[in-house]
């Protein structure tokens, strides 16, 4: 018996290193995934210690007799000690050996089909049972192997089962299979392998598809986060309970919400603050959007509440159905959709203007001259007063087509950092020294803006002098005061008060648009071109009326990026 098993171990040993020389040096292309190889590798060495264990425990229970238990031999107990031992030593150097997963597997696979067939010679175990674990075996290896591997591994077993039934023809064991019967098994094993190969390629296909549409996905959904962060419009996402679940940064602006870095990253915890805010600050827009039919598209206007004296702008809120999802509420500026329009409506118009402008100016150059050549030879006081008449009236229409030219030439703005405390100090000692102007600044604090220079200054002309051509000279107060504050971390802004009677309250609509003018002496164009030049810059001007009357400009504390 010992000569035998013996010779059993020197085969199998041959057989064993001619393999493994074989494969150690051949380039595997995995079927899958090095994870898929670590995650079925590990649940057959598991496995396979449960079977080594459960082989143990057998060969110490067979009763032979009714009576008396018969220890089992001395083969039998080495073969199923030594492969309790190997199946435990394969388990922990996979577990913590994490490189060579398939060198590993390849091994032990070679390691169950000797050590079984061993067994079945010399163990008290069913041939049948032993063909139904190397079945186990093949379809594990044709699942983490390569084709060419599994394939030699499923020769081996066919081998190894041929092996056993000419191995106990020759003693007086009896395998309990025929010839035929044990081809058919052996068809059956190889069928099982191939079968499981084709599953195991089949699914290892369908994780790549779906991981690669994971990945597509993931990319059109930061692509979608990027383009609803970037629009012109804001953004409000409500799910199907009414909860805000997303906002966008023009939305936070629009809606005039503190500064956060909202991104596709953004916390929940984050969203959650700004929809607390929403609800805090903005109570009306809530309940509008909780009382409309979530089914329905439906536009609504919305009025900011004042803030800070400032004057309430207007939103445009469209409800937008998710089917399912919730809401999609999309808001406009409506200033921003009127300067927009104006702007456009008139840009024919100042393109028009400004060839009609230069025709315009060489007769009225001509004219100009004249009136002041009569009033030189003229004689007669009254006739002097005509030629006084004509001459202002000449300088009145050039003014006019400065502004007109200045209107068709606006130039892309050269945005600067400039600190308002001391541009505005430097703007007033150059332009307005010998005027009743007070300046407002906060102390011990740096206001810096970012704006055009050239178009700062055209804004705070057309600004100051409007202040002083209407202001009411009071005993105790400054014709015009300038105020500088800081608005938020983005804003800061810019008064100028006078102490006029102020626009009519049916006139303050009309501010801003061309030729509109309440002074006799007015050209209309001047508030129009601040608010052109504003809104070149990110800025915006407003028209704010309580006890005194007071323009605002709005500026950007960032620079502008497009």
């Amino acid at each position: 018996m010992y000569a035998t098993f013996y010779h059993y171990l020197g085969q199998t040993q041959r057989i064993i290193k001619s393999l493994w020389f074989y494969f150690a040096d051949v380039s595997v292309e995995s079927l899958a995934s090095d994870a898929k190889v670590r995650q079925v590798g590990l649940i057959y060495s598991v496995y396979r210690f449960v079977i080594s264990t459960f082989l143990m425990l057998t060969s110490y229970a067979v009763i032979k007799t009714k009576i008396v238990a018969s220890a089992p031999s001395l083969v039998e107990s080495m073969l199923v000690s030594s492969y309790l031992v190997l199946s435990l030593f394969l388990l922990v150097l996979f577990y913590i050996v994490p490189t060579f997963a398939r060198r590993q597997l390849l091994l032990g696979f070679f390691a169950d089909i000797i050590l079984l067939t061993a067994y079945s010679i010399h163990g008290n175990i069913s041939d049948l049972q032993i063909i139904l674990l190397y079945m186990i075996v093949v379809s594990a290896s044709f699942m983490v192997l390569p084709l060419s591997q599994a394939g030699i591994l499923i020769t081996f077993s066919v081998i190894a089962i041929l092996y056993q039934h000419i191995f106990q023809s020759f003693s007086s064991r009896d395998f309990g299979l025929t010839l035929s019967e044990s081809l058919l098994l052996s068809i059956c094993m190889v069928a099982v392998g191939f079968l499981s190969w084709s599953v195991s390629q089949r699914l290892t296909n369908a994780e790549k598809s779906i991981a690669k549409q994971a990945q597509e996905v993931e990319k059109l959904n930061i692509i979608n986060h990027i383009v609803v962060k970037n629009m012109v419009n804001g953004v409000l996402v409500i799910n199907e309970n009414r909860d805000i679940v997303m906002v966008n940064e023009t939305a936070r602006r629009l809606l005039r919400l503190p500064h956060a870095d909202l991104d596709i990253y953004s916390s929940p915890k984050k969203m959650v603050d700004l929809a607390r805010l929403i609800v805090e600050l903005h109570p009306a827009l809530i309940r509008w959007y909780r009382t409309i039919n979530p089914n329905l598209t439906v536009s609504w206007v919305y009025e900011l509440p004042p803030h800070r004296n400032n004057t309430s702008d207007k939103l445009r809120l469209n409800n937008r159905p998710l089917s399912t999802y919730g809401q999609l509420i999309i808001i406009e500026d409506i200033g921003r959709e009127q300067s927009h329009a104006q702007k456009l409506k008139l840009e024919s118009l100042g393109q028009l203007s400004a060839s009609i402008a230069h025709e315009i100016r060489n007769p009225l150059g001509a004219i100009s001259q004249a009136s002041q050549l009569l009033m030189e030879n003229a004689k007669d006081g009254d006739d002097t007063e005509l030629y006084q008449m004509i001459f202002q009236q000449t300088r009145r229409v050039n003014d006019i087509i400065q502004d007109v030219l200045s209107l068709s030439r606006q130039e892309i703005p050269e945005q600067e950092a400039i600190n308002l405390h001391r541009w505005i100090n430097d703007f007033v000692a150059q332009h307005y020294y010998d005027k009743n102007i007070l300046i407002y600044t906060p102390q011990h604090q740096n206001i810096i803006i970012y704006f055009d220079p050239n178009h700062l200054e055209q804004i705070m002309i057309n600004l100051v002098n409007n202040a002083l051509r209407h202001t009411i000279p009071t005993i105790g107060r400054a014709d015009v005061e300038i105020h500088i504050h800081a608005y938020s971390n983005e804003q800061a802004l810019i008064d100028v008060i006078d102490n006029g009677d102020g626009v009519p309250d049916n006139e303050i609509s009309q501010l801003f648009h061309p030729f509109f003018t309440t002074s006799k002496k007015g050209t209309g164009l001047g508030l129009y071109l601040s608010q052109s030049f504003s809104e070149a810059n990110n800025a915006k001007i407003r028209y704010l009326k309580d006890t005194r009357s007071c323009f605002r400009v709005i500026a950007s504390t960032q620079r502008r990026t497009g």
